[in-house]
């Protein structure tokens, strides 16, 4: 079974960016992560909500916004007009995790919540049962510098196996320095990821239809 791919499409330029897209919809690439960040919970500055609506307007991928700001409840209202199909916030930015996860569901956009590096699994067992996805970030986010962390494999086992006792049906998605070689490791190592966020591997390569592939074929 291939694996489900996200392109990250933060580094596309605009001169790349159609092209892009018809590369996506030739390999049967369904789904796209639009980052979108405060200059305050991570360092870049770039909300996207433009682009996200013109996405929406102008395509039929599946939209997964991934929110690295401070303080998320300000911008639900603007993702979810923008058409995002999926918001995923970060555990510890300012906010109500239940509140969110309510407004999100009743507006029909999937909810997750995302783990940096720093923190535990343990901090959201509760908003689980009210997820649709969890996202384990495998590089500090907003760092476009810093190196996979093979350790958060840990993470995901952990996510997994809470998942199978309870019952649950959230997805388990990776992001940050995802590479045919990182994900082969994490297929050796037996992880049991659903989705796989990839970025500059893929918009920034001199052939970014190889490269989807080599990651479709892991």
């Amino acid at each position: 079974m291939s694996n489900t791919i996200y392109p990250s499409i933060l580094d596309a330029t605009p001169d790349k960016m159609m092209s892009l897209l018809d590369t996506f919809k030739k390999t049967n690439i369904h789904g796209l992560h639009i980052d979108m960040m405060d200059g305050h919970y991570v360092p870049g500055i770039g909300l996207n909500d433009r682009l996200l609506s013109w996405l929406h307007a102008n395509t039929d991928f599946f939209l997964d916004a991934h929110l690295m700001v401070t303080q998320p409840e300000i911008l639900l209202d603007t993702v979810i007009k923008a058409g995002a199909s999926s918001v995923t916030v970060h555990s510890d930015a300012q906010g109500d995790l239940f509140y969110i996860a309510q407004q999100l569901n009743d507006a029909d956009v999937q909810v997750g919540v995302a783990l940096s590096p720093a923190r535990s699994v343990s901090s959201i067992v509760p908003i689980l049962p009210h997820l649709d996805r969890v996202l384990v970030m495998t590089t500090s986010p907003g760092r476009r510098t810093s190196r996979f962390l093979f350790g958060m494999t840990e993470k995901v086992k952990a996510l997994h196996n809470i998942r199978q006792e309870h019952d649950l049906q959230f997805k388990i998605e990776i992001d940050g320095g995802i590479t045919d070689q990182t994900l082969r490791k994490l297929k050796e190592a037996s992880a049991p990821i659903d989705e796989y966020v990839s970025g500059g591997y893929i918009v920034q390569a001199e052939n970014p239809e190889q490269n989807i592939l080599s990651l479709l074929g892991a």
